[in-house]
């Protein structure tokens, strides 16, 4: 997988706000956004301001494919 820390300025590309994921339990929140480049980005919503995964949009739909029975996609971006 092709997983890179984001910087700052990568915030200024996304097209879509973070979107928290409704699988994700009392303290255990992950929220995605989605960058005009198709990259995908993954943080943990206590820390917003923290580092953030950035996959390709085809790892990310591998891993989508992979943990479908764990997570719900329709918040996830498929």
């Amino acid at each position: 997988m092709e997983n890179h820390a984001r910087s700052d300025d990568d915030v200024v590309s996304l097209t879509r706000s973070w979107t928290k994921s409704s699988a994700s339990g009392p303290g255990d929140c992950v929220e995605v956004a989605f960058a005009a480049d198709q990259t995908v980005y993954v943080r943990d919503s206590k820390d917003s301001a923290g580092p953030a995964l950035a996959f390709t949009g085809r790892s990310w739909a591998t891993f989508l494919t992979t943990m479908g029975g764990f997570v719900g996609d329709s918040d996830l971006g498929t």
